[in-house]
Formats: C-alpha cells, structure tokens, sequence
C-alpha cells in the first residue's frame, strides 16, 4: 500500500493520518507492505521537510522514500525496493502465486467456454 503525499502541498499530507485510519479500518491483511511516499521534490516551494516525512513514517511503522515523478529521481530504487520487500516476504509471495495460478486457471476455464460455444454453433 502506497501513501503517496506532495512534498509542496501541506493539505496532501495533512490527509493521510486520515487515510491511515482508514486502512487500519478497512484493511484485513496484517501482512501488507506499506510505504509513505513525499513526491514533488523537484519543486522548489517544498511545505515537507524530509524529517517531517520520516517522522509520520516512524509514527505508522513505515519506510520513507521521496520521488519526483517529473524528474524520475528516486522512482526506480522505489520500486526496486518494492518489488524487493515483497520478494523478501513469502507470505505476499505466496499470495501473488496464487492469485496468478487462480487468475490462469480462471482465463483458461474461459477459453474452454468460449471453444465449446464455437463448436456448438452457439451464437453464431
């Protein structure tokens, strides 16, 4: 779950203790990956310091990264880190297999479905 808050704009990060509590409310997965995310770095009228953004992350036992989506600073070592994180963790590994094997099998049963209406001169 990504908390992503512009670095220029203290309204956005003002937001996510409420987008906080709501994950908290809605989430039934103990083992989600969360990450707050400062972007907009490049803009030079910066609201958020870094410490700031740190501190909140601490607060909801997060990591911190600071990208700027319009200079590209910071977005590939995010998602590596990403990508690392739930590499790392089986429990989300094993999910994301299951669901893929689910997500196949649910494609193939379909193509079968669509072969027999063919065949049938269902529809045709």
């Amino acid at each position: 779950f990504y908390s992503v808050f512009d670095v220029s704009n203290r309204e956005s990060f003002d937001h996510l203790n409420s987008w906080m509590e709501e994950l908290k409310t809605y989430s039934d997965n103990p083992n989600m990956i969360k990450l707050l995310v400062g972007n907009k770095i490049d803009n030079i009228s910066r609201e958020i310091s870094r410490e700031e953004g740190l501190r909140f992350a601490r607060l909801y036992s997060m990591p911190y990264a600071e990208t700027s989506a319009k200079t590209s600073e910071g977005v590939n070592q995010l998602f590596s880190d990403v990508v690392t994180r739930i590499y790392n963790h089986s429990e989300l590994w094993n999910q994301g297999k299951k669901r893929a094997i689910n997500n196949s099998s649910s494609r193939a049963h379909l193509t079968e479905l669509e072969d027999k209406q063919t065949r049938s001169g269902c529809c045709s």
